[in-house]
């Protein structure tokens, strides 16, 4: 949790990709991390950008200017139409997670909360009923002792 911690304070961040302009290297569902640029971008850089308050896209860079960066998606046939002031872009993409995202999505409903943690606990009720712990006390050395312990079968009887 530190090292989350640490990794946002220093201005890294995480966003869910929810369409294919990026496809194949993005797809639907993967989860992208990016860190702050350090200095400035460069032709081929994958960002993700603001292009309203709660609206993010991720493309890849294809021209620097002196006002800002021009994008596209890769599966785009076209550049984007507008520039992208380098004060709205979020940060480069660093690493990404095929399909992580979908979980980062289910995480984010109350039922998706829910699902997990009922999921959770009854695997840790299936560990404990397929694989039970071992008693607490000391092994004894002798021999195992069953139900008819201390009790004389027939058998035993017959040779006595």
């Amino acid at each position: 949790m530190v090292v989350l911690a640490g990794f946002w304070h220093a201005g890294w961040r995480a966003y869910v990709i929810h369409t294919g302009s990026m496809t194949p290297v993005l797809v639907p569902g993967d989860l992208v991390l990016h860190r702050p640029a350090r200095q400035g971008y460069a032709v081929g850089d994958v960002v993700t950008f603001r292009i309203g308050p709660d609206d993010r896209v991720t493309h890849r860079v294809t021209h620097v200017g002196d006002l800002g960066i021009r994008t596209k998606g890769d599966a785009n046939r076209t550049a984007d139409a507008w520039e992208i002031p380098a004060r709205h872009v979020d940060g480069v993409v660093a690493r990404h997670a095929p399909h992580l995202g979908y979980l980062v999505f289910l995480l984010q409903q109350p039922a998706g909360v829910g699902g997990v943690m009922t999921c959770g606990v009854s695997l840790l009720l299936l560990w404990g009923l397929f694989f039970p712990s071992a008693p607490a006390g000391p092994a004894s050395a002798g021999p195992v002792v069953g139900r008819s312990a201390g009790r004389r079968t027939g058998a035993d009887a017959a040779l006595a």
